[in-house]
């Protein structure tokens, strides 16, 4: 192993140079990228927190801010599960019970099954606005002003 690795030194080298060199060129981006998540998982905290307070269980909104990312990240590496089925309901069961709730496995069912109806709310919401918004026919013709030149941009 030793003598591969050492083989292949300066590949690994300028790999390491070349990626440097472009996480440096484009740190705004990677920023704007990081808020974007960071803001996804404030808003999925706010909805889990909704959710477990219409379900009777009053934990703080750091508390939720706290073990949702994990359930989530969890959920992740679990890839090789389908959907993250079991993963994401025992994460919940896990936390809910890790904060002294009682009845935890009957209320992390609870929970689980709004989550996963509201995933289904808005899947059935994106269909129908889907195919409410679709045209009936192929797509119109686009003239161009000038016979000889075509009406898409960069086009000869």
């Amino acid at each position: 192993m030793r003598a591969w690795v050492t083989t292949h030194q300066s590949t690994f080298l300028a790999i390491d140079t070349h990626a440097r060199e472009v996480l440096r060129s484009h740190v705004w981006g990677l920023l704007v990228a990081a808020a974007w998540i960071l803001l996804g998982w404030f808003i999925e905290a706010g909805e889990s927190w909704v959710l477990l307070r219409l379900l009777g269980i009053d934990l703080p909104y750091s508390a939720v801010l706290a073990f949702e990312p994990v359930v989530s990240f969890t959920r992740s590496a679990a890839f090789f599960v389908p959907a993250g089925l079991g993963v994401q309901d025992g994460g919940y069961m896990a936390m809910l019970q890790g904060f002294g709730i009682p009845d935890a496995t009957n209320r992390a069912a609870a929970f689980v099954l709004l989550k996963r109806f509201k995933e289904v709310f808005w899947i059935v919401v994106g269909w129908t606005l889907f195919f409410a918004t679709r045209r009936s026919g192929p797509p119109a013709a686009v003239v161009s002003p000038d016979p000889g030149r075509s009406a898409l941009p960069g086009a000869p």
